[in-house]
C-alpha cells in the first residue's frame, strides 16, 4: 500500500484514468446504482 501510495503522490501513476465520472453529490444515489451494475469503477463525487 506505501508504494502505491508513493507512485500516486508522485505523479508517477496517473490516476485520471482510473476514474469513470465526476458526479456531484447529489447524484452519489445514482453513482453506487451504476457500479452495482457494473457500469463503471470509480466515480468522483464532488460537492
Amino acid at each position: 500500500v506505501k508504494k502505491a501510495f508513493d507512485l500516486i503522490t508522485s505523479r508517477q501513476i496517473d490516476t485520471v484514468k482510473f476514474i469513470t465520472a465526476d458526479m456531484p453529490l447529489e447524484k452519489l444515489v445514482s453513482a453506487l446504482e451504476l457500479m452495482g451494475q457494473q457500469k463503471g469503477i470509480k466515480y468522483n463525487i464532488t460537492t
